[in-house]
């Protein structure tokens, strides 16, 4: 019998499992991708609200979050949507994964970190959205959702919130003409990551959108019971990680701008003095010479400019649950400082070329998140 509702009662026979939702007056099964097997334990795992089966060969099936079983109802199973309340989750530090052999047919696999999100349909659905709602109100997170069928659906938040952008680049790698731009004209950034904020210990709502209906239900977020951090720390690091957030946007607009600007002048005046000053600019943003190779040898030969710069200290401090370091807010303070004289060299470059091209404006780049 399940410990948190009485009545729903799981049971395992030689070759199935099967669940009842009415103390065993019906049983339907629960065989999902479990082969036709053996069951020869059930148990629930208390943490994570997960089924565990024990089956043949000292093997494990399990159920993740079983949520869904423990909480539908016959109104819940006759209506057009529900949000069920999700289970805590855990802020789990990044770990090295176990040695296995590779290729090994009896490894399993984990489910997705972070927050598991279910929510019943009684029908397919056109129009379904997730979101996550932090205590001031504010939307830090949109939640894929992988399918909207009749029946219970799920998605996961990995508690990360809304990334950084990435710029678009219009013109070649400087040395390397063999690098082709795509059928649109642009071609990705060959250094830098996103900058990915993730939720602090607490309280958040899960908002779910279903063709207009609105269901929402409270999630916790639990720090990693091995962490040596605080709550504390992690609140001061995630400060400046939204800050840092905020800066590499602000450079994928400038650098956005500035693409535009150099392929523009390129195309009319290659020689002019124009675009060497363009190219100056840009180049400290990120190495004109990168291409973006997947061998990855440019890294190693050319120095990072400041939007890889941004970006990689954003990871440094969001591998802990610490406080940023005296160093990291030095180093911050660097990069803050050149990035206002970026934009003021920008925006007076804005002044020259706009005889040749409008370009995006530094607070509204073009395309949006990407």
């Amino acid at each position: 019998e399940d410990p948190q509702r009485p009545g729903l009662l799981y049971a395992g026979t030689e070759n199935a499992l099967y669940v009842s939702l009415d103390d065993g007056d019906s049983w339907r099964p629960l065989q999902s991708n479990l082969p036709p097997a053996p069951v020869h334990w059930l148990t629930i795992q208390p943490h994570f609200n997960d089924l565990v089966v024990a089956t043949y060969g000292r093997g494990f099936w399990i159920a993740d979050d079983v949520t869904p079983l423990q909480q539908i109802t016959p109104d819940i199973a006759s209506g057009a949507s529900h949000l069920f309340a999700p289970r805590p989750a855990y802020r789990f530090l990044p770990k090295a994964s176990a040695f296995s052999q590779p290729g090994d047919p009896a490894a399993g696999s984990n489910p997705p970190s972070g927050a598991s999100l279910s929510y019943w349909l009684g029908a397919d659905a056109e129009d379904v959205s997730l979101e996550i709602v932090d205590g001031t109100g504010s939307v830090v997170a949109e939640v894929a959702t992988p399918r909207a069928g009749a029946g219970v659906n799920r998605a996961h938040w990995s508690l990360a919130y809304t990334p950084s952008r990435r710029p678009t680049l219009r013109t070649r790698p400087r040395g390397h003409s063999h690098v082709a731009l795509g059928a649109d004209g642009t071609r990705p950034a060959p250094d830098g990551g996103r900058v990915v904020p993730r939720a602090e210990p607490g309280t958040y709502t899960v908002r779910l959108t279903v063709d207009g209906v609105v269901h929402e239900q409270r999630l916790e977020v639990r720090m990693d019971p091995s962490s040596l951090g605080s709550r504390e720390g992690i609140r001061a690091q995630q400060a400046m990680l939204l800050e840092l957030r905020d800066e590499a946007n602000r450079v994928v607009s400038a650098i956005d701008s500035l693409e535009v600007w150099r392929a523009e002048t390129l195309e009319r005046d290659p020689g002019g003095a124009l675009i060497g000053e363009l190219d100056a600019l840009t180049h400290t943003l990120y190495d004109l010479r990168l291409s973006g190779g997947t061998a990855g040898q440019d890294g190693l030969r050319w120095p990072r400019q400041l939007f890889a710069k941004i970006t990689s200290l954003a990871g440094y401090l969001g591998g802990t649950d610490f406080a940023p370091t005296a160093q990291a807010r030095e180093v911050h303070t660097l990069y803050r400082e050149r990035l206002r004289e970026v934009e003021v060299e920008v925006a007076r470059l804005r002044a020259r070329v706009r005889g040749i091209a409008d370009g995006p404006q530094l607070d509204e780049p073009a395309g949006g998140a990407r």
